[in-house]
């Protein structure tokens, strides 16, 4: 005969079909059933999976942002530089027509009133000009020479 029949094995006792099988203390509403089990066993990984992606999107997007911060800075101090560089050039020339005009002062000292007060004019207002920019005249006429200053 078939060896699972409870009929031939003497350690085992038929149930009646009246009693019903022996449950938990758990009411049935509360236990949920294996595919629910399983279902929401999905949910929660879909959902820890979901939170370990938005970390991941999170720490890329603050990086990002660290290193568009550091060009835009990098940026702000290279275009600086570049300014400073060009006023400084934009200065020397200024220079080199200021020396310019003190020589034609000087050459036309003999030449009369009119064209001296015209010059003294123009030279007094890029002298003011330089000055608003930043620049000093610093006396050296008559002292030795100094590279660090001249």
């Amino acid at each position: 005969m078939f060896e699972d029949d409870p009929a031939e094995d003497p350690g085992l006792e038929p149930l009646e079909a009246s009693e019903p099988a022996p449950v938990a203390d758990v009411p049935a509403a509360t236990m949920p059933a294996p595919s629910e089990e399983a279902a929401v066993e999905a949910y929660q990984q879909r959902a820890r999976l979901a939170e370990d992606r938005l970390a991941e999107v999170l720490s890329a997007y603050r990086e990002f942002r660290r290193e568009t911060e550091a060009s835009r800075e990098r940026i702000s101090r290279q275009l600086q530089r570049k300014f400073e560089q060009r006023h400084d050039s934009l200065l020397l020339k200024f220079i080199d027509i200021l020396d310019n005009f003190d020589r034609a002062l000087e050459a036309a000292q003999t030449a009369g009133d009119s064209l001296i007060e015209g010059l003294i004019l123009v030279r007094t207002q890029l002298l003011q000009m330089l000055q608003d920019e930043g620049l000093e005249r610093i006396p050296v006429l008559g002292l030795p020479f100094d590279p660090h200053v001249a």
